[in-house]
């Protein structure tokens, strides 16, 4: 199970080609959500998902963008000291660029430190509240801890903004039915 969460998590950083040159906060995410919500079809939802994470993943600077780089590639790689200590360095260098503290929450995830990955994935949420794998990465760790309702709550807000994300939709179900069978019968009130 921990296996397939961390894959949640570190989908986006390990998929994508390497992207051409965009600035974080492009005007084009708008209307790639506004397509993301409206796709009917799956295979065109991940084209417009992988769009929207090409642009994600650049922060206006080149530099910062080539720590990325090599911090994905040590993710990739296994290296997970390296990954967090060229996360930290972005963050510090380029504070409001989500993508990397999302990379940031992945990495403290992998090395099993849940709490600091759910802080940096809030950090990621309050500089782009439509990131949808840090919606994701938020709603794993509550169930990870136990905190239905939270999760499911996370689990909803990634929806909201990707509706095409089969395995939020699968949890959600089974929290649902969780919860409701955690719920206390409702006692008749007297006509």
């Amino acid at each position: 199970m921990r296996n397939f969460l961390a894959a949640l998590l570190v989908l986006g950083l390990v998929v994508l080609p390497s992207p051409s040159k965009a600035a974080q906060d492009d005007p084009r995410l708008d209307e790639l959500f506004v397509q993301l919500k409206a796709e009917t079809d799956p295979e065109e939802a991940r084209t417009i998902e992988d769009n929207i994470w090409l642009l994600w993943i650049e922060s206006g600077d080149a530099g910062t963008d080539r720590l990325f780089d090599r911090g994905r590639e040590a993710l990739i790689r296994g290296d997970m000291e390296i990954a967090l200590a060229i996360g930290t360095e972005i963050t510090g260098r380029a504070p409001n660029f989500a993508e990397g503290w999302y990379m940031c929450s992945t990495i403290l995830y992998q090395m099993g430190n849940v709490d600091h990955a759910l802080r940096y994935a809030q950090k990621a949420i309050k500089l782009e509240p439509r990131h949808f794998p840090a919606l994701m990465g938020i709603g794993v760790i509550h169930l990870q801890q136990g905190h239905d309702e939270e999760a499911l709550m996370a689990f909803r807000q990634a929806l909201d903004v990707d509706p095409h994300l089969t395995q939020a939709h699968q949890i959600m179900d089974e929290l649902t039915k969780r919860l409701n069978d955690k719920q206390p019968p409702r006692s008749r009130l007297p006509s």
